[in-house]
C-alpha cells in the first residue's frame, strides 16, 4: 500500500520518469520516508 502511493506521487504527480534512476530514488526516498515516519508515531 505504501509503496503503491509513493510510486504514484513520484511517477504520477513528480511526472518522473520510471526508466531512470532519479525515479527510482525519488520513489524509494518518498516510501522510506512515509515508513519511518509512521513507525515513529
Amino acid at each position: 500500500m505504501l509503496l503503491e502511493f509513493a510510486e504514484f506521487l513520484t511517477y504520477g504527480v513528480l511526472q518522473i520518469s520510471r526508466d531512470t534512476r532519479l525515479g527510482d530514488a525519488v520513489s524509494f526516498f518518498i516510501y522510506d520516508t512515509i515508513k519511518i515516519s509512521i513507525r515513529r508515531c
